[in-house]
């Protein structure tokens, strides 16, 4: 195991981190330092110990979202990947195998529990990892100014972003038949008030996403869209072709029964005009 990490300054400056105690703060730095190299710490409980922490303290980061916790009291560090790369020579994988394939990593190098664990999709196998800078008396670098600075700048942006969306979807819940649309209770209740086919059209997607495995930024706005479409289209077949008139039978007899007695006072009509008068004798 290494005996340098590194600390993303950036992570640390947010409101979200701040909120949390004192204690959990500085434990969470402890863990950061004794976690090995795929960022595992097989001893939480020694470390909350060393830094006066409580179980409620290890608790707090783990329900924020810092840590991933085991059945068999391991932790893993969520961002572990944020923080710290190692060089390939230096590298030595987990002994913890079996929790380390239950995990997945984002886009973004973040850890997250597989749905199945024994989907192989997550599997993680050792991987060439990029070299880490460090600067010491057994290595000498050589990076321009411009370099360190403009990926740092990217970095941090990545970082933020990445963080400003895992704290908005913390208040959401999951719908749909496969529960994998997420949406807050307050857009939940706007789509519901705005449009009626708001239920199937979450079905919908939800079976759209399950099926073809496609994957929306924004699963409300991505809704609202379909619900105005499905909207635009019931008008439209309504104005393609006037109303048909629904005649009772009934009401077709009594129509007829008038046309005909019509039809007969016209003609008696006739008849009676027609006639020459009488001569009287």
């Amino acid at each position: 195991m290494a005996e340098r990490r590194m600390l993303k300054k950036s992570f640390f400056y947010t409101d979200r981190y701040f909120k949390l105690s004192a204690e959990s703060q500085l434990l969470y730095i402890h863990l950061v330092l004794n976690a090995d190299d795929d960022g595992f710490v097989d001893n939480p409980c020694l470390i909350c110990r060393i830094t006066a922490a409580t179980e409620d303290d290890l608790r707090s980061l783990i329900e924020n979202g810092y840590l991933i916790s085991f059945d068999s009291g391991i932790v893993v560090i969520k961002h572990w990947r944020m923080h710290n790369t190692v060089q390939k020579d230096r590298y030595k994988e987990t002994v913890y195998k079996k929790e380390k394939s239950s995990l997945c990593v984002d886009s973004d190098g973040i850890y997250f529990m597989a749905e199945n664990s024994m989907d192989t999709d997550c599997i993680q196998e050792p991987e060439i990892l990029d070299p880490q800078v460090r600067l010491g008396k057994d290595s000498i670098v050589k990076v321009s100014i411009g370099e360190v600075s403009s990926g740092k700048e990217k970095e941090e942006k990545s970082l933020s972003l990445s963080l400003a969306r895992e704290e908005k979807s913390a208040d959401k819940r999951a719908y749909g038949e496969f529960k994998n649309v997420m949406l807050s209770e307050e857009e939940y209740l706007k789509l519901k008030k705005d449009y009626s086919c708001a239920d199937r059209v979450i079905t919908e997607l939800s079976d759209y996403m399950r099926s073809k495995g496609a994957e929306y930024q924004d699963h409300y706005a991505t809704l609202r869209i379909w619900c105005r479409d499905k909207r635009r289209d019931k008008a439209s077949d309504k104005g393609s072709s006037p109303p048909v008139k629904t005649v009772k039978p009934e009401e077709e007899e009594d129509e007829f029964l008038k046309m005909a007695a019509t039809q007969r006072q016209r003609r008696l009509k006739e008849g009676i005009c027609g006639q020459q008068p009488r001569a009287i004798t």
